[in-house]
């Protein structure tokens, strides 16, 4: 075989494979039931230990047990049963027979969809019989006996089918004489008959009559409605309670309008025994499952998918192929009404149920949507409470069933399913609240935030405009300051002559003047040149160098000339009297002067060294006395010192001491030394005049050693 060829399947194997999937997914979820409920019989549920007791649930998951066993069962035979039909020629057996039996072409297709109808109620009659009657009678729940229920169901039942063959011959009749859109007919017959099986018939007929329940005369439940529905955002504008013969057909609750001038009805037995809290949360949930519009989606679904299968087999009707795959005999020219009525009793069934799942999936989505509203408007633990007074006491079946086998055996979820999903919706809605809460609370502390920045941002701002303001309003003050001002200066300028003005004066003009009227030409080196100036420094240097060198030598004692005792004499703290005076010599009279003249100048000088007394210990004052100074002087000492630093005055030195008269220095320098301790005890700082004559004295002196050093370069 070539492996180029496509994979192609049969009509026949897509049955077959869609029977499997529905008897695998029947069995597996049974067993897994079976499984669940004997791991949880030895517990009762929290939520409901109040209302049932650990036999009372152990009595129910048996219950449980034993029918879905019956209803694994009842898969199994039901399987068994459309294969029979199918693939063993079961339907063309009873073709065959009907063909030659009738011999007519319509009662043929009239009676053979009949006759497969009847033969799967008659094989559900036994396992009916064992779920509904004997298990009952069995676990106490039934006081029925066995007569009456025969009677009731063969009645039920027979009735039933009884009806359905006119239903069926005036269907076929219709759909022979309607041409190609009988199937747009036989849509529309299914969609009236979905009302009835979905038990919405009794519902609509409150609906177009509602006089036939009564009004409920009781003000407690009409407040806590009005704030039930004033949460919710709805009106309840009147509550009543339904007749006590339809609580078989009817719901807990239920309600007709949309938000205003909502008509609430309550079930006779449950307006009755049911608490005021119950109440509001059975009419919670009846307002959103009329809000939500459940029971007319649940019926839009089911019409729905009813087209789309009349479209298929419109399509199929006129064609035999896919009837003779899966062993349904045709006869006579098509379309094949029975054949085709007959494969959609028995096959269609098992081909749409991957397509029923999630249909009944979204129902049930509902039904918990609507047990949330009831939670989010009433409170957890109120609407916890209904859920369990809304099971009959003593509980039949067992409130821990897995969700799919309700998915795939009950209409709506068990209780335990419907108590943790509204567990856990609660849950959600609490973390959800907490998350709010805390992102308000950061909002809050954002927002405060912002306004504080705002607000001192819109201070400094203030600030900012109070300061500009300010300056400007000085500034403004301040122009018109100058203003008035000028305006006043050209006003008295009008009335009185402007004031003179003098000429500025330096204070110190007179000073500068003269100290630059000064000459300079009483100055040392003024008119030599550099050269002589080299050579000046030159002479220093060597005579500097000389009397240091003279110093060093130990024989040698030199005698302290005069002017150094005459220095220390100025830094007593006496008042210096007349000094020794000196005649003052200028540069031009120095050239002059004969040698003679300077040497009996100095003689006095030197005779004063000599002829001064010793020192006593006392100490005494180191200014010299009248006798030891010259009285051949012709000015005081203050004159001289004057004239000395104003004029420049020549330089005149102390002639050196004679050989003769060292014995009398030797004998006169202890005097002096003990002279000159108590001056250095008695340093006492000079100020003013003092100071002045002292530092006048120190020049005189300074400059009379130079010149007796240049005028007896050869006395050493």
């Amino acid at each position: 075989m070539s492996h180029n060829l496509p994979m192609t399947f049969t009509f026949a194997q897509v049955f077959l494979a869609a029977l499997c999937f529905y008897f695998l997914v029947h069995s597996v979820t049974c067993l897994a039931e079976i499984i669940h409920l004997k791991r949880t019989i030895h517990e009762v549920p929290e939520p409901l230990r109040e209302k049932i007791t650990l036999p009372q649930h152990k009595k129910a998951a048996h219950y449980d047990i034993a029918r879905t066993k019956l209803n694994w069962l009842e898969v199994t035979v039901t399987t068994l049963l459309i294969i029979y039909l199918t693939a063993g020629n079961g339907i063309n057996t009873i073709s065959d027979w009907l063909m030659n039996t009738v011999g007519d072409q319509f009662a043929f297709h009239w009676m053979l969809p009949a006759s497969i109808g009847f033969i799967f109620v008659l094989c559900d009659l036994p396992f009916c019989w064992y779920k509904e009657f004997h298990l009952r009678e069995a676990f106490g729940y039934t006081k029925q006996d066995p007569s009456s229920w025969f009677k009731n169901y063969w009645l039920t039942t027979l009735l039933g089918w009884l009806t359905v063959l006119p239903l069926l011959w005036i269907g076929l009749f219709l759909w022979q004489n309607s041409g190609p859109m009988w199937w747009i007919l036989g849509w529309a017959i299914f969609a009236v008959y979905l009302v009835f099986s979905l038990n919405l018939a009794r519902r609509l007929v409150y609906l177009f009559k509602p006089d036939r329940a009564q009004l409920a005369h009781n003000d407690e439940l009409k407040r806590v409605i009005d704030a039930l529905g004033e949460k919710a955002g709805l009106s309840v504008a009147e509550i009543r309670v339904a007749k006590a013969k339809d609580n078989e057909e009817l719901p807990p609750a239920f309600a007709f309008g949309h938000r205003h001038g909502v008509k609430l009805f309550f079930r006779h037995d449950i307006y009755n025994r049911m608490t005021l809290s119950d109440l509001q949360a059975v009419a919670a949930h009846a307002l959103s499952r009329n809000l939500s519009h459940m029971y007319f989606q649940a019926w839009f679904l089911c019409a729905l998918a009813g087209f789309f299968v009349f479209a298929f087999l419109a399509w199929f009707a006129p064609q035999s192929w896919f009837l003779d795959e899966i062993g349904f005999r045709v006869y006579g020219p098509g379309p094949y009404y029975g054949s085709v009525l007959t494969f959609a009793i028995v096959a269609l069934p098992v081909l749409l149920f991957p397509f029923r799942l999630p249909m009944d999936a979204f129902l049930r989505h509902l039904i918990f949507a609507s047990d949330t509203f009831a939670m989010k408007h009433t409170g957890l633990k109120v609407t916890v409470n209904s859920l369990i007074e809304l099971f009959p006491t003593p509980m039949r079946h067992s409130s821990v069933t897995l969700g799919f086998f309700d998915l795939l055996f009950s209409h709506e979820p068990s209780l335990m399913a419907r108590i943790c999903h509204v567990q856990r919706k609660s849950e959600i809605l609490e973390a959800r609240r907490q998350e709010e809460a805390l992102r308000n609370d950061n909002l809050t502390v954002l927002h405060q935030l912002e306004n504080v920045s705002s607000a001192l941002i819109s201070k400094q701002e203030q600030k900012v405009l109070d300061a500009e303001a300010r300056e400007k309003r000085l500034h403004k003050l301040s122009r018109q300051f100058e203003k008035a001002l000028k305006q006043k200066a050209e006003g008295e300028m009008g009335v009185r002559p402007a004031l003179p003005l003098e000429a500025y004066r330096d204070p110190h003009y007179e000073e500068a003047m003269q100290d630059l009227a000064a000459s300079n030409i009483t100055h040392p080196m003024y008119g030599k040149s550099l050269l002589d100036g080299l050579r000046d420094i030159v002479q220093k240097l060597r005579e500097a160098r000389k009397s240091k060198n003279a110093s060093e030598k130990p024989d040698e004692k030199v005698v302290a000339p005069a002017s150094e005792i005459v220095e220390e004499s100025t830094q007593s703290s006496e008042p210096a009297e007349p000094a020794l005076q000196t005649p003052i010599v200028s540069n031009d009279e120095k050239v002059a002067l004969p040698l003679e003249e300077v040497k009996k100048q100095e003689a006095p000088s030197v005779a004063v060294q000599v002829e001064t007394p010793p020192v006593s210990e006392e100490p005494q004052s180191s200014q010299p006395t009248e006798e030891t100074l010259d009285e051949s002087q012709e000015k005081p000492l203050e004159q001289t010192a004057e004239n000395s630093i104003q004029e420049e005055s020549a330089e005149i030195a102390v002639p050196e001491v004679p050989q003769s008269s060292v014995s009398n220095e030797e004998t006169t320098a202890p005097a002096i030394e003990s002279e000159a301790e108590p001056t250095q005890t008695n340093d006492v700082p000079l100020f003013g005049k003092a100071s002045r004559r002292a530092t006048a004295l120190r020049i005189m002196t300074q400059r009379q050693r130079e010149l007796f050093e240049k005028t007896h370069s050869n006395a050493a």
